[in-house]
């Protein structure tokens, strides 16, 4: 694959995914007034708790991760902010061989 086959697979794929991540994540604060989170009692800032009402409870932050809790959205923003890392280092490394210093 060529280097500016590769730089816009992974531009649409960083945009893709920010995109599919915010919206999921939108969708469950707009739905639950607030994000739902697991081990929390009482609402917190933007984070309320999960209960039986809880609308898409598996979109809310229900993942953990060593100290974090994750929610699905959360990990479509992060493939979508590595994939933007991935495509501006191809764009550099091919910038650089295009200069000779």
């Amino acid at each position: 694959m060529t280097p500016r086959k590769m730089l816009t697979t992974f531009q649409i794929t960083a945009v893709l995914t920010l995109v599919i991540g915010s919206v999921l994540n939108l969708v469950e604060i707009s739905l639950n007034r607030g994000m739902p989170i697991i081990e929390h009692t009482v609402a917190i800032g933007r984070y309320v708790p999960i209960n039986q009402g809880t609308k898409l409870a598996f979109l809310a932050d229900v993942i953990r991760v060593g100290n974090y809790i994750l929610s699905v959205g959360d990990l479509f923003v992060f493939t979508g902010i590595f994939a933007c890392l991935i495509t501006l280092w191809i764009a550099l490394s091919k910038a650089a061989s295009s200069f000779h210093l």
